[in-house]
């Protein structure tokens, strides 16, 4: 339909009744900049890898998709598959409002290109929390959700700490979603491919630095990804967080680790029983405070 007007600029396929594109429609359009392919109800977010395939041979720069479900029936989701085809491309803008839409996939924003300004999923119905373990992530106010507001990064000889401190202190008392990895990591996953996205779609990453953290290639690999993805990714070394234990004293540490020493995200563990409800307030206070 396209191939005779290669130069357009601006495509709006809007509100035409649409029931399905095919493959790659817009990807030969090496001028066009703005794409719209709402109001069209019957497409669904489904049609998405059709309508993106491509579109990193194109200048685009924004895509709307507004009301492309049927307003009616059970909520929508964004899945990693919809949003794949995007990673390279030069959208700044999207625009999915009134669509239902109630879940995302984890990972699935880490699918889009860095340029991106704005995403717009208003009018929408999304939901706070998840509604299947490990599947999908939330959105709430146009400020950025996780699906866990904490990754607690240890060694395996601080699993016992884990469950009888952090978790009842973060989780049952603060009411804190953790990702605890012993717990929560999926089965099958490639070891890299879990940590990243673990680290991903969390909005901090708390290391229980102790004598065997410091030893562990594990954990050395985990802090490192942490912060790259802090300098990366975050724009700010405190979306890392040192809990640092008493047996790490006249312990070496990596350069990596005094870096954020030396930037002050770090909290001590008291020695003192009587210092540590202050502790566990103070670090509810770090979890739960907003840098980005």
């Amino acid at each position: 339909m396209f191939l005779h007007m290669p130069r357009l600029i601006y495509v709006d396929v809007s509100a035409c009744d649409i029931l399905d594109i095919e493959e790659g429609a817009f990807g030969k359009l090496q001028y066009l900049e703005h794409l719209d392919v709402s109001h069209n109800k019957q497409l669904g977010f489904a049609s998405l890898p059709n309508i993106t395939y491509n579109l990193n041979n194109t200048s685009i720069k924004s895509l709307r998709g507004n009301e492309m479900n049927c307003l009616s029936g059970i909520g929508t989701k964004i899945l990693k598959r919809h949003f794949e085809n995007l990673k390279h491309t030069n959208i700044s803008e999207i625009y999915f409002e009134k669509n239902r839409l109630e879940q995302l996939e984890p990972g699935a924003l880490q699918l889009l290109p860095n340029k991106i300004d704005i995403i717009s999923f208003g009018e929408n119905k999304l939901t706070q929390g998840r509604k299947h373990k490990g599947y999908f992530t939330n959105f709430q106010s146009g400020t950025p959700c996780y699906e866990y507001d904490a990754m607690i990064s240890y060694s395996p000889k601080e699993l016992s700490f884990v469950l009888t401190d952090v978790i009842p202190r973060l989780e049952n008392e603060a009411g804190f979603k953790l990702y605890v990895k012993d717990r929560d990591e999926p089965a099958g996953t490639p070891f890299g491919e879990t940590i990243m996205e673990a680290i991903q779609n969390s909005r901090r990453v708390v290391c229980l630095v102790t004598k065997s953290y410091l030893k562990s290639k594990l954990q050395d690999y985990e802090l490192n990804m942490s912060r790259m993805e802090a300098i990366e990714d975050r724009g700010n070394l405190n979306f890392v967080h040192l809990i640092l234990f008493p047996d790490v004293c006249n312990v070496s540490i990596s350069i990596q680790t005094l870096d954020l020493v030396r930037q002050e995200c770090f909290t001590e563990y008291p020695e003192e029983q009587c210092a540590l409800d202050d502790f566990w307030e103070r670090l509810r206070s770090i979890i739960s405070e907003e840098f980005l």
